[in-house]
């Protein structure tokens, strides 16, 4: 089951305008040390109670390892929250990551419904505090 960008009702994001998300491609830029939500809103086969949902960041989708991993917050009937933390990014080097979502069903089915995405981070001027 490949999703596409019409696949999600709607993806709500939730801060600030510091960092941008392509509707048509899910490419993410954000800010080094940023923080951003990720609301997602599924149609069809939704998560619910112990499914569970990981956001995932690798530097190339060939990579063993990951650089950021998320699981997310289901709740409602149709909604999947992906909170990103400061501290998520802070030591990640500037420069362009992929990331996608994978389901685990409580069946013991797994799914990936999106092709990985660019998820850039940016270079910030100012400090930390």
């Amino acid at each position: 089951m490949l999703l596409s960008p019409e696949s999600f009702s709607s993806i709500r994001l939730r801060g600030d305008d510091v960092f941008t998300f392509n509707n048509d491609t899910f490419e993410i830029h954000l800010t080094r040390g940023d923080t951003l939500t990720l609301d997602f809103q599924f149609e069809g086969d939704v998560p619910v109670g112990q499914d569970q949902l990981y956001f995932t960041v690798k530097k190339s989708v060939n990579d063993k390892s990951f650089k950021m991993e998320k699981k997310a917050t289901l709740y409602g009937e149709d909604l999947a929250r992906i909170s990103i933390r400061s501290e998520d990014t802070r030591d990640l080097p500037f420069g362009k990551y992929f990331w996608d979502l994978r389901i685990f069903y409580s069946d013991g089915e797994i799914v990936t419904p999106m092709d990985p995405a660019p998820f850039y981070v940016d270079e910030v001027v100012g400090n930390d505090r």
